[in-house]
């Protein structure tokens, strides 16, 4: 039951990552958001033709994240980073729940009104997404101690940092953050193969098989007449004294009592024919 659950919750990883890229989609759908200089969640403002289809696969995408984490069936260990995610996952949701009102880079017209609260909302809930990223790629990198993993969170730090450098230049921002959306959603496919492949969640290995006891001598008698001590199972071989092989004395045993036993079957033998000839004369009377 476990295995499936920690392939259920890799599966709904993998459904983030690629919900979460739906925006490469956009580079073609909307081209009047600026690839270089523009947003990504550009694509999703209210202002935009396309903006239901990329506020619904980002609000999808964080719920996938919150369900994968849900989904696991034992993170104790790993609790911190687990629930930096779903909080990553929660915020993405918000952001398309509470789109921009408009292309703020792209479009110069739109940085000269007044924003409204969904807008502000949009822009707290991706800074707070950012940061909850970063945060549960390093709880776990912590954790599972993969040269991969931290790879993967030092190219999303250097994509953050750049972003940040870009809004303070005000060149490059859609540059920055695009790179930092392809970190996150490979980070997340990364995070769905170490759950399938990961040591810890195999099946245990069975218990080996407790070794076989020896068998007990029993059913042990003693001959009177040869004085000799014999044993029923002739695969047991017991000490009963110095100088005494009681296999040589059960096999001695054994002849005896055959050659007896050939003695009273010649007598009886004898007997029955000798009664067979009077019975055979008397008839003849």
């Amino acid at each position: 039951m476990e295995r499936r659950l920690f392939v259920l919750a890799a599966s709904a990883f993998i459904v983030a990552a690629v919900l979460g890229s739906a925006w490469i989609t956009g580079q073609f759908t909307t081209p009047a958001v600026d690839r270089a200089h523009g947003y990504v969640s550009e694509l999703a403002a209210r202002d935009q033709p396309w903006t239901r289809l990329f506020r619904v696969s980002d609000g999808l995408a964080g719920l996938a994240c919150v369900s994968g984490v849900l989904l696991l069936p034992r993170a104790a260990r790993e609790w911190q980073g687990w629930l930096a995610l779903a909080a990553f996952g929660l915020l993405t949701s918000a952001s398309a729940v509470f789109p921009l009102d408009c292309a703020v880079l792209s479009d110069p017209a739109c940085g000269l009104r007044e924003p409204s609260w969904p807008h502000r909302l949009h822009t707290l809930a991706g800074s707070l997404s950012t940061v909850c990223g970063l945060a549960a790629m390093v709880l776990l990198g912590l954790r599972w101690r993969s040269w991969v993993a931290w790879s993967l969170t030092w190219l999303s730090a250097a994509a953050t940092v750049l972003m940040v450098g870009a809004l303070t230049t005000g060149q490059g921002v859609g540059i920055a953050h695009r790179a930092q959306l392809t970190m996150f959603a490979v980070w997340l496919v990364y995070a769905a193969l170490h759950l399938l492949v990961a040591d810890e969640h195999e099946a245990p290995a069975p218990d080996p098989a407790p070794a076989s006891e020896p068998r007990a001598a029993t059913d042990v008698r003693v001959d009177a007449d040869l004085g000799e001590v014999l044993a029923a199972d002739p695969g047991v071989a017991l000490n009963a004294g110095p100088g005494l092989d009681l296999g040589a004395a059960a096999g001695r045993a054994g002849r005896t009592a055959g050659r007896a036993r050939d003695r009273a079957s010649g007598r009886t033998s004898g007997k029955a024919s000798g009664r067979t000839r009077d019975q055979a004369r008397g008839s003849c009377l």
